[in-house]
């Protein structure tokens, strides 16, 4: 026998081959494809018999060698439980109990690898320091958009897992956001819903709440319930007219109670962020600056707070259409995806002030988080 290796994210997969090949493609029907496969394993029960001198197929022989081809198919070439019990002709229940021997007798073995290890003692951390619901942390990266890359396929992959049918999920507006969403794999999730929190962004694109939250229906196989109104407007009379729209009304109500909010949180420096309130005439420099000088950290869906947590008072929040920060402590999951040194206050602060009790985040940023905590 020899052994091949496979890397799964941080797993390592070993698994004892025979040594005869496992034919990988698949044939255009499923008959056909059960037929070659059950046709493929005789002969290969035929030459572990030559092998062994031309003797009778010995019982332990024969398991080991369907142990091993089952594991094969699973890990190797990508079937999934079902597709090798129809190719195989045995049940799904086979199929599992065979993979659990497979590691149960050394077949298949996993080797967790050692690099990860850190990011994963690092996250615990973060979750006993803030007690927070879920974190993850990936490696820090050299450039701020390899950054939101990393976070954003972990993201992906965290919601993908966690959406169940009948979900809401709720979603603001950002570059790493964007990142999360394109990475989604496409699935089908029955009854799923995906609104956007706040209303749309005129200045950024393909990053704004709304047409993230298209997107992420499409690649859910879920339904957009749109908020489909400004992200500002000019008086508190216009907003309250809004709000009193029924189908406006409902898809705030829809967001409020979402069972997964996803956010992006942004830096007091980030001058991208502030040519963009600007230019929607929600915040001029003088108003951001005064913010700043009550001690203004971060912000999260146009709202400022310190580094406590505390929101920062201004009177132009009345002019913002959708959540408030408060309607993100409604107790379901409000998950963070943010990183790198800048950004590290404004993480901070919404730990504290309980905006958020998910983080994705990177090692850096989570080690500096823990060290300004006191953990």
């Amino acid at each position: 026998m020899y052994h091949i290796i496979s890397r799964f994210g941080s797993i390592f997969l070993l698994l004892s081959k025979n040594l005869f090949p496992f034919p990988k493609k698949r044939s255009s029907s499923l008959q056909e494809s059960q037929n070659a496969c059950r046709k493929d394993t005789e002969v290969h029960l035929m030459n572990i018999c030559a092998l062994k001198g031309g003797g009778s197929l010995e019982s332990d022989s024969v398991e080991r060698f369907l142990l091993a081809r089952v594991a094969n198919m699973y890990y190797e070439d990508g079937f999934t439980q079902q597709e090798i019990a129809d190719l195989l002709g045995i049940s799904r229940v086979q199929v599992v109990r065979k993979l659990k021997k497979a590691r149960e007798t050394g077949i298949v073995r996993i080797i967790v690898d050692s690099s990860y290890l850190g990011d994963v003692d690092t996250a615990r951390h973060l979750k006993e320091a803030f007690g927070l619901r879920d974190a993850l942390v990936v490696p820090s990266t050299a450039t701020e958009g390899g950054l939101r890359t990393a976070l954003g396929k972990v993201a992906a992959n965290y919601v993908s897992i966690h959406v169940k049918p009948g979900s809401v999920v709720g979603i603001a507006w950002g570059r790493t956001l964007r990142e999360l969403v394109i990475n989604l794999p496409r699935i089908s999730v029955k009854n799923l819903v995906v609104t956007n929190i706040i209303g749309g962004l005129s200045m950024v694109g393909d990053r704004g709440a709304q047409e993230l939250a298209l997107i992420m229906s499409r690649q859910l196989g879920g339904r957009a319930a749109l908020l489909s109104v400004p992200f500002r407007v000019d008086t508190k009379n216009i907003k309250d007219a809004l709000l009193a729209d029924t189908a406006v009304a409902g898809t705030i109500r829809l967001a409020k109670g979402a069972d997964i909010i996803l956010v992006g949180v942004g830096s007091v420096t980030d001058e991208d962020l502030q040519e963009i309130y600007k230019s929607e005439g929600l915040y001029d420099l003088p108003t951001i600056e005064g913010m700043k000088a009550l001690g203004a950290a971060g912000e999260l869906i146009g709202r400022y707070y310190d580094r406590s947590g505390q929101v920062i008072p201004c009177e132009r929040y009345e002019n913002i259409v959708g959540l408030d920060l408060c309607d993100l402590k409604n107790g379901k999951t409000v998950l963070a995806v943010a990183g790198g040194e800048r950004k590290v206050p404004a993480i901070l602060g919404a730990l504290r002030g309980g905006f958020i009790n998910a983080l994705v985040t990177d090692e850096g940023t989570a080690q500096e988080l823990l060290r300004q905590q006191g953990g």
